[in-house]
């Protein structure tokens, strides 16, 4: 035991030196005395201050040793963080199955483990360390499958080559086009430096860090904390819907077509995207962004400060489903990128869209409540020439359109890149305006 703690200490002192946790594994091989290798497990755990995980503990040894079972039950309350559930049904896929081990390391990278130090042993031999360096310094040997997403950041080095396939691994589309973006991102380096030199090794703890968050599906904007819009760039976090290119549709109509000296109403703006980059290429407008939350209305106030408008832009606090803010205050245009995605089909959404705040997506039930509320409320603050934008979703046209005429306003749809529905231009029908004049 003595033997077993001090190689232990030093293994874990020596990592501790390069910012890395080491923690215990007791593992399960065909010949093991199981008592002995748990036991022994705990001890050094104990004496050295690392955690014990209890790694390949399963229910098919356990079926080999039943009598034995009592006591390692009360062994098992004895391991730290054990990933042995009672009364031991098994937990992991047998320890020569590379999907079993990629489960399990991805199991200790969350909980901030670096490597494990494991204890196998023979018959009633006292258990040995025997892949102690195996498991720190080889991120693709046999017994991993190949797997190495528990020591990438470890090494601290990194190819753009491995990094490419280390964000397709994790389901990640465009993984090379989003691996180049992060080491220009946190490395400084070009796009035509990076592929021109795939085979350079880059070292970055932050860069690790982000890899590490992308490959939980963690959105690449939020990781960054600012994207671009129609040239500007905006801080983004999780109180904001992340921009996105097709939302710049309503941008680009209202730069051309807002009348001199416009004001409007941008309604949920969340990072203040539409507004601001309108207010940036049209000089000569001011805008008004409504959002439901405090946090959200603050951040569209930064990035028009961001983008130096604050002058012409004024964020607002409101629940645009309770009641019209604006009082008699009239606008050229309203505009909105509202929640439209039915509250059924949230849930199902890419895992990206889990980060994103669900109130900038869920539109109720059939996903048009928003509009309704616009349509019905909000059309007093139109003036009588003026017209209203939306985005809308890619099969919400023909409801859209519905919905316009029957509030007095024709529409229009036009689609965007992928040829599909996404913004909507309402304007007052010729019969709706005289009805105003009278």
């Amino acid at each position: 035991m003595d033997q077993l703690v001090k190689v232990t200490q030093i293994f874990a002192e020596a990592a501790a030196k390069n910012g890395q946790r080491v923690c215990i594994e007791p593992l399960r091989t065909e010949e093991c005395n199981i008592i002995n290798t748990v036991e022994d497990s705990i001890g050094v755990a104990k004496a050295t201050g690392c955690a014990n995980v209890g790694g390949h503990v399963d229910y098919h040894h356990l079926m080999q040793n039943g009598e034995k079972m009592s006591k390692l039950e009360g062994l098992a309350k004895d391991i730290m963080h054990t990933h042995i559930a009672s009364p031991y049904k098994r937990v992991m896929p047998t320890p020569d199955d590379g999907a079993g081990y990629k489960q399990f390391f991805d199991y200790l990278r969350k909980g901030g483990y670096d490597a494990t130090v494991s204890f196998e042993g023979g018959g009633d031999k006292t258990p040995k360390i025997s892949r102690l360096f195996a498991n720190f310094l080889n991120h693709s040997n046999k017994e991993t499958g190949g797997v190495s997403p528990l020591f990438c950041k470890k090494e601290k080095i990194m190819t753009y080559t491995q990094l490419c396939d280390t964000l397709r691994d994790a389901g990640i589309e465009n993984a090379d086009f989003e691996a180049a973006l992060l080491i220009n991102f946190f490395c400084k380096k070009s796009r035509s430096e990076i592929l021109a030199n795939p085979a350079t090794e880059y070292v970055d703890k932050a860069l690790f860090d982000a890899i590490d968050k992308r490959c939980e599906r963690y959105p690449l904007q939020y990781i960054f904390g600012e994207w671009d819009f129609y040239g500007e760039t905006y801080t983004v976090n999780e109180n904001c819907l992340i921009p996105r290119s097709d939302t710049e549709l309503l941008a680009e109509y209202a730069i051309k077509n807002l009348p001199s000296r416009a004001r409007f109403a941008d309604l949920c703006t969340g990072s203040g995207c539409i507004a601001v980059s309108t207010l940036v290429h049209r000089p000569d407008t001011s805008a008004v962004g409504l959002d439901l939350f405090p946090e959200t209305a603050k951040l569209a106030a930064h990035n028009a400060k961001r983008n130096g408008v604050e002058e012409r832009f004024s964020a607002i606090c409101a629940d645009l489903l309770e009641r019209n803010p604006f009082g008699t205050d009239e606008f050229d245009a309203i505009i909105s990128n509202p929640p439209y995605i039915r509250t059924s089909v949230v849930d199902a959404l890419e895992p990206e869209l889990f980060s994103e705040p669900r109130a900038a997506l869920d539109g109720g039930e059939d996903g048009l409540i928003f509009y309704k509320k616009i349509l019905s409320d909000y059309t007093t603050s139109l003036k009588r020439n003026g017209f209203i934008l939306f985005e809308i979703g890619y099969d919400q046209g023909l409801e859209i359109a519905e919905l316009a005429s029957n509030n007095g306003f024709s529409c229009e749809i036009h689609r965007d890149l992928s040829g599909n529905p996404r913004m909507a231009v309402l304007k007052k029908k010729a019969s709706q305006l005289v009805s105003d004049i009278q």
